[in-house]
C-alpha cells in the first residue's frame, strides 16, 4: 500500500476518491488486508501527510474509521462543542459520501483487528536490565529500539571458565504487519490470516558452525496457540525428533503434543487460571493467578523467547504476585509468591522471566 503524496493529491478527483472508498469497503466487507509496511509509510509521511478523506468522530470512540479498511483516513475526533464551524462547513458533503458506501452490518470481532500482542499503547519500556540467575554475577541486557519495535538486544556477560567477557546479539526481525518473523532465525513466529500468532518454532543454535559440518535450522520446541476475543486461550505445545539418515543429514520430526494448556482471564486481561493436560489429554495440574495492579513489561519479551512450558502469566497485563498449584489425587496445594520493588512510574524494577530474575530495570517513557 503506497503513501499518499502531494502530486496524487493534485490529480485526484472525486470519482476517483469515491471509486478508492468503495473498493475499500468491498475489501472490509469480505474480510480482506492490505498488506502495509506501517514503519515505511510513517518515514515517508514524515514531513507532512496530504489525506483525501477525512471522517469526524466521538473523541471517546474506540473503533475508528482508520481499521475499517477504507484505505489511508485522516480520522479526526472532536468533542461537540468544540467543533469548529468552518471544519463542519468543509465536511458538509460527508453524509453523501456515507449514504453512497453501505457496510457489512456486523459486530466487531476483536479477533480480526488484534495484532500479536507486541502493539500496545504502554506508556513506559525497558532500555535494559541486569539478569540474576543465581550465579551472583548478574548478566546485562540492553534493548535498542526502532520507532515502535525492539530492534535487538545485546546480553553481556562474564565467562566463569575463561574470565572474559562475552557478548550475544538477538535481532528481531519484522513482517510488513509489523509482526515479529524471527529472532535471529532461531524463534520464528508464523501468523493466520487475521495477523494472529498461530505458532511459534524454536531452532537450536547452529551445530560445528563455521565448519564444513555445520548443522543449522534444527527444530527443538514447537507452540501453537487458539484465540477468542482477542486473546490466547489455549497453547499446545510438541517437541521435534532428530533423525540421523546419514553422516551430517538430519530428519526432523514433529512430535505429537505432550502438553495442552486451556487459560481463563479476569476483566482487566489477567490470566486468572492455566489448566495443563498430559500428552494424553489427563489432568495434569492446574495453576491459579493473583496480580498487583502495575503495568508488566515483559509481556513482549516473554512472547520473543518461544519458549511457553511455564512462566504464562507473563501474558498478562500486570505482574504476578502469587501462584498456587493443585493436582489430582492430592490434597496438598504448592504456592510461590513474587515481591517486587517499584519506580515512580509504578512500573516494577524487577521481575521474572526464565531461570532468573530481572533486577534493575531501566525504562524510557513517555
Amino acid at each position: 500500500m503506497h503513501t499518499l503524496s502531494e502530486d496524487f493529491i493534485k490529480n485526484i478527483t472525486p470519482e476517483i476518491a469515491v471509486q478508492i472508498l468503495k473498493e475499500g469497503n468491498e475489501r472490509f466487507v469480505n474480510n480482506l488486508e492490505q498488506n502495509r509496511n506501517l514503519l515505511e509509510q510513517v518515514n515517508k509521511a514524515a514531513d507532512g501527510q496530504t489525506p483525501y478523506w477525512a471522517t469526524p468522530g466521538a473523541a471517546p470512540s474506540w473503533v475508528p474509521a482508520t481499521i475499517s479498511s477504507w484505505g489511508i483516513l485522516l480520522s479526526n475526533k472532536y468533542h461537540g462543542r468544540l467543533c469548529h464551524w468552518r471544519f463542519i462547513k468543509s465536511m458538509s458533503l460527508l453524509g453523501i459520501f456515507v449514504l453512497i458506501i453501505s457496510c457489512k452490518k456486523e459486530a466487531l470481532n476483536p479477533e480480526k483487528v488484534s495484532n500479536l500482542l507486541l502493539e500496545q499503547d504502554e506508556s513506559c519500556r525497558i532500555v535494559s536490565y541486569k539478569w540474576d540467575t543465581g550465579t551472583g554475577i548478574p548478566w546485562d541486557v540492553v534493548q535498542h529500539y526502532n520507532g515502535p519495535h525492539l530492534d535487538y538486544y545485546v546480553t553481556t556477560w562474564t565467562d566463569p571458565w575463561a574470565g572474559n567477557l562475552v557478548s550475544k546479539k538477538r535481532t528481531v526481525t519484522y513482517n510488513n504487519a509489523g509482526n515479529p518473523d524471527h529472532v535471529n532465525n532461531l524463534v520464528r513466529f508464523k501468523y493466520d490470516e487475521q495477523s494472529l500468532l498461530e505458532s511459534v518454532t524454536t531452532y537450536e543454535d547452529p551445530i560445528n558452525p563455521g565448519t564444513a559440518n555445520e548443522v543449522n535450522k534444527v527444530p527443538q520446541y514447537k507452540a501453537y496457540f487458539k484465540w477468542k476475543d482477542g486473546r490466547i486461550v489455549s497453547i499446545n505445545e510438541c517437541f521435534y525428533k532428530t533423525i540421523m539418515l546419514s553422516a551430517f543429514n538430519y530428519e526432523y520430526q514433529e512430535l505429537a503434543p505432550w502438553s495442552y494448556s486451556t487459560f481463563t482471564y479476569d476483566s482487566n486481561g489477567n490470566i486468572i487460571t492455566r489448566q495443563v493436560l498430559d500428552e494424553n489429554k489427563a489432568w495434569k495440574y492446574t495453576i491459579s493467578y493473583q496480580y498487583d495492579n502495575s503495568p508488566n513489561p515483559l509481556k513482549n519479551r516473554f512472547l520473543l523467547s518461544g519458549d511457553y512450558r511455564a512462566q504464562t502469566e507473563l501474558l498478562s497485563k500486570n505482574n504476578c504476585t502469587k501462584k498456587v498449584v493443585s493436582y489430582p489425587g492430592r490434597d496438598e496445594l504448592s504456592e510461590l509468591t513474587n515481591s517486587y520493588q517499584y519506580g515512580n512510574n509504578n512500573y516494577p524494577l524487577n521481575g521474572f522471566l526464565g531461570d532468573g530474575q530481572f533486577i534493575d530495570i531501566k525504562y524510557e517513557c513517555k
